[in-house]
């Protein structure tokens, strides 16, 4: 299933309700398994506050205005390149797959239901669980046979095919540096002439974009390299330590380690405020993603894509085809007849123009970098098919708006009754988490909302100055934790409140579960690492170090 696409129909069926007469529901309510709030927020720390005098469809076109001028905004606004290398915004969202996947839901208009109508099915650990699936034993079709035993251990890479334009090769398999894809047909199942090709990922959100699914190949290629040193290791009778008798465990072990401490080394000092970072050694204060977490403050990574990168030789600002447009990388997803699929090798990701250099090098000219931290969201992200919202006819204050990214989390938020920035942040400053000048004055909101609706709303519907006058006091916790990303970490990195969230979320999922039975998962990693490579390398620390030795 693509990403957003099994909440969309709840979201419509919950968008209905909302069109409903006041006076024949009750108001609806649903909210998500194990995302349980920080708080016992009350109805005055809610966005759809009944006292506040906005009735829901005036706040949800509301939210449309806002969505609106976030998204025209990021095609306006200056200063759209900040520090960060473009790949993080990537590993962010692969990482928060491998944390967050609300799958089993339903609706309810009663609001007095505890917010345990919806489901995970993901482990609260970054364990890549979305790579391995179940493994060989559950999820074989993940892993290619490798001798006549049908013993299953590596990961299936896909081929891409030639671009040399050797007549005798053309459209013939060149590389296998694509994930896996099922071509659909009458043999899978399907309709004869079907042309659409089935990601064969234990989480099929990780094939949404190139970029992210490129990231997948680079995972499972350094597991492939890892098993075979761990077989060719216990096959010739050499292992010491007990784990490499079973080979694909060892490298599970030693990959997921090196997962854990690239995003902690390397990913999450780069978005976290100082103050923040102690959180991700400190004992967890909870053991599953939170609500606020989970529906606005893991999603900070929206306001990081950009609209268009320089991806490798041929599909660059100085290459033959130009830059790669976001909606070009969005159409490799693949159940829909596309002409891009299977792909050519020219589509195999130059990393050097995402990712910092190694120790010693030169950056790439041309490195892509993501956008900074604010409450904006690139265009494509609301005029792609795979993030646009059909919003019900009954909704009349909907009408006009290209509905996309930004709004569906924001009036997500609403689904779940997220509260308000300012309550959630006075609430912090209230617990002794935060100090008062964390908190977003209104001035400075409702600064932000007039300079967002000054940088380019011609033509468009923005906010007005009535809605500045509300947002400036009653902000959705999603544009808050931008807004103040801008304003308190200057676009570089997380605010207080957003920060905090990602770091204590990021901590619990980093708690070390142990393996094999074995206390410790990064010792046991580190144990196997040494003895498998003596001579080095050793383990990735960072992003450029798992690209060099995926590469072998």
């Amino acid at each position: 299933m693509r990403h957003g696409q099994g909440f969309d129909l709840v979201f419509q069926e919950w968008l209905r309700i909302a069109a409903q007469p006041p006076g024949t529901r009750a108001e609806p309510a649903p909210g998500f398994d194990r995302y349980e709030p920080m708080f016992d927020y009350t109805a005055a720390e809610m966005l759809d506050d009944p006292a506040s005098g906005v009735a829901l469809p005036d706040l949800l076109a509301m939210l449309a205005r806002l969505s609106t001028q976030m998204h025209v905004g990021a095609l306006k606004v200056a200063g759209s390149v900040g520090k960060v290398p473009a790949g993080y915004t990537y590993l962010a969202q692969f990482a928060i797959h491998d944390l967050v996947n609300t799958a089993s839901f339903r609706t309810t208009q009663d609001r007095n239901l505890p917010r345990r109508q919806f489901g995970s099915i993901q482990s609260a650990a970054l364990d890549l669980a979305s790579l391995y699936g179940g493994g060989p034993a559950g999820s074989p079709a993940f892993f290619e046979p490798t001798d006549e035993t049908e013993h299953r251990a590596r990961f299936r890479l896909g081929w891409m095919r030639d671009s040399s334009g050797n007549p005798a090769r053309k459209g013939l398999p060149t590389v296998q540096e694509d994930i896996p894809r099922l071509p659909l047909g009458p043999e899978t199942g399907t309709a004869p002439g079907d042309r659409r090709f089935d990601p064969l990922l234990a989480d099929t959100r990780n094939a949404d974009n190139l970029i992210v699914s490129q990231l997948v190949v680079l995972l499972m290629k350094a597991h492939n390299r890892l098993y075979d040193a761990a077989h060719g290791r216990a096959a010739a009778g050499q292992a010491r330590n007990r784990l490499f008798a079973r080979p694909f465990e060892a490298a599970r072990c030693m990959l997921t380690a090196t997962y854990r401490q690239i995003l902690r080394q390397d990913f999450l000092p780069r978005i976290l405020p100082a103050a923040a970072l102690p959180l991700l050694a400190a004992p967890p204060a909870r053991d599953a993603v939170g609500l606020e977490a989970a529906l606005a403050a893991l999603r900070f990574g929206h306001a990081m894509v950009q609209p268009v990168y320089d991806f490798s030789a041929v599909h660059s600002g100085t290459g033959p085809s130009g830059p790669a447009r976001l909606e070009r990388l969005m159409d490799f997803f693949g159940l829909h007849p596309t002409r891009d699929l299977p792909a050519d090798d020219t589509w195999v990701i130059d990393w050097a123009l995402f990712l910092d250099p190694a120790p010693g090098g030169a950056a790439h000219p041309r490195m892509n970098r993501a956008r900074p931290l604010g409450p904006t969201i690139a265009e494509p992200l609301r005029r792609h098919a795979s993030t646009r919202v059909t919003a019900p006819a009954d909704l009349p204050g909907l009408g006009g708006h290209r509905l996309g990214l930004g709004w569906r989390t924001m009036a997500k938020g609403l689904m779940a009754r997220l509260p308000t920035g300012q309550a959630l942040a006075q609430r912090l400053v209230q617990a002794g988490r935060l100090g008062p000048a964390d908190v977003l004055a209104p001035a400075a909101l409702d600064r932000i909302l007039r300079a967002g609706r000054t940088a380019g709303c011609i033509g468009e519907r923005c906010v007005t100055d009535a809605d500045i006058a509300f947002l400036s006091q009653r902000a959705p916790l999603f544009f808050y934790l931008l807004a103040e990303a801008q304003e308190i970490g200057g676009g570089q990195r997380l605010g207080p409140v957003g920060g905090l969230l990602v770091a204590e979320t990021f901590g619990m999922a980093l708690a070390d579960p142990g393996f094999g039975g074995e206390t410790s998962l990064d010792a046991a990693a580190a144990t196997l690492w040494t003895e498998l490579f003596p001579q080095g390398p050793a383990m990735p620390a960072t992003m450029p170090d798992l690209v060099a030795f995926a590469a072998g």
